[in-house]
């Protein structure tokens, strides 16, 4: 075997075990992302300590009365549970979550969201149900990756058109509020699977639109 011959077979050789070297490295960065991902924090005070290693943060039940705003140090922060707490609004720094995915706000006290949520575009599920909401944000269309909105048991008198950009919306529940008609531009949901609105105090001409313009949506009235 010539000199030329070794060399090239050295340095390929070389660079196979430096790419499975590289790749065992990304291998274990990856594993270690994923447990990290996997850690669900129970105590803000806990979750503080390192805030941008926070993926998972569950508050359920925890009386709170108010969000403490540093949440928003949270970058990383793909899930949190804030159900069954007493809170009557929540920080503007919420909507500096911007990774955030499934957002769980049912029994509080909530009268309104504010308008720094719709900053939220990467969130899937919102649950907002069983609160005091009288009003959402205008532009609630801007969330459009939103898959799961549920709204029941709230003071809804009106919904806001931009809730027709939200053309990723599976299903959206509205039962039971103070609705007596929606905007047409809701009619714009072509993926929406289910629309509940059972104890609302809807007119006819709305409920003509429904029917006409959303065939293919399973409607609970």
């Amino acid at each position: 075997m010539n000199i030329y011959l070794k060399t090239q077979i050295t340095t390929i050789l070389t660079i196979v075990l430096l790419f499975v070297n590289i790749t065992g490295v990304f291998s274990q960065d990856d594993n270690k992302l994923e447990e990290q991902k996997s850690i669900v924090y129970h105590s803000m005070e806990n979750a503080l300590v390192e805030p941008t290693d926070v993926y998972q943060l569950n508050l359920f039940y925890h009386r709170l009365t108010e969000l403490d705003s540093r949440i928003g140090e949270m970058k990383n922060l793909e899930v949190l549970y804030l159900m069954r707490n007493s809170l009557k609004e929540l920080p503007v720094e919420i909507g500096q979550l911007t990774n955030l995915i499934t957002l769980k706000l049912d029994n509080n006290r909530l009268k309104s969201l504010p308008n720094e949520i719709t900053n939220l575009t990467k969130l899937e599920s919102l649950y907002a149900s069983n609160n005091q909401l009288k009003t959402l944000p205008a532009n609630i269309g801007k969330m459009q990756n939103l898959e799961r909105l549920l709204l029941f048991n709230n003071q809804l008198k009106e919904v806001p058109s931009s809730i027709g950009q939200l053309t990723n919306l599976k299903l959206l529940n509205l039962s039971n509020n103070y609705l007596t008609s929606l905007p047409k531009e809701i009619t714009n949901l072509k993926n929406l699977e289910t629309l509940i609105l059972s104890d609302n105090m809807l007119d006819l001409e709305t409920k003509k639109m429904i029917i006409m313009e959303m065939p293919n949506t399973n409607v609970i009235w």
